[in-house]
């Protein structure tokens, strides 16, 4: 859910654009990392 409401709030971001979003896979856990750019 946290990662639905973080890419949420980043696409309506006035600051911030999501240049990459990377899934990870850390024993049956899925954490993302997103490279960020200012606007």
């Amino acid at each position: 859910h946290e990662v639905r409401l973080l890419d949420t709030l980043l696409d309506d971001s006035e600051h911030w654009k999501i240049e990459q979003n990377l899934r990870v896979t850390v024993g049956g856990l899925h954490p993302r990392i997103w490279v960020l750019s200012r606007k």
